[in-house]
């Protein structure tokens, strides 16, 4: 879907296949709680809040403002999310948050059941990285750049965080 300006619901809004959105330096507000889509990917937006029923893929994904998505399933990036210096938002509630991805933000804060898998994902954030997981956080790789903080909370015994490389405190 592209538009010449922004892209807003007004209803439960269903995509089997693949959606593609691009609103230019406009906002797009797909927040009903009932929506359901399959794949979504964000070709260019000013600001994204996505709300899911359930499980989502999200697609590469550039952005020039702010990021919020909410999926009450498994959150799955399949690709990089960039939002240059903007705050990002992502939460799956009681879903993980999967994939070989890539975001770029100014601060970022994750919620899920897991955060991270195999594929190792990657989060490049300038401001507060925030990652909370009811079960545990494996494998997320980060460079936080400036004046930047890590915040990291599993509330789950047996629950794990594992840092691969190079971790300097002070």
């Amino acid at each position: 879907m592209k538009a010449g300006g922004g892209i807003t619901d007004s209803g439960k809004v269903t995509v089997t296949g693949t959606t593609n959105l691009t609103a230019g330096t406009n906002d797009i507000v797909l927040d009903y709680s009932t929506n359901d889509f399959s794949k979504v990917t964000v070709t260019s937006a000013k600001k994204l809040t996505l709300v899911d029923a359930n499980a989502l893929n999200l697609g590469t994904s550039t952005l020039s403002g702010a990021v919020g998505i909410t999926s009450h399933g498994t959150l799955t990036l399949m690709g990089n999310l960039n939002a240059g210096t903007n705050k990002v938002t992502l939460n799956s509630g009681s879903g993980a948050i999967n994939g070989a991805y890539t975001v770029t933000s100014g601060s970022a804060s994750l919620t899920g059941s897991t955060i991270g898998t195999a594929a190792r994902p990657y989060i490049n954030a300038s401001g507060l990285l925030t990652l909370k997981a009811t079960s545990a956080v494996n494998g997320v790789s980060a460079t936080l750049r400036g004046p930047a903080n890590l915040d990291v909370t599993v509330n789950s015994a047996p629950g794990s965080v594992l840092l691969n490389g190079k971790v300097i405190y002070p």
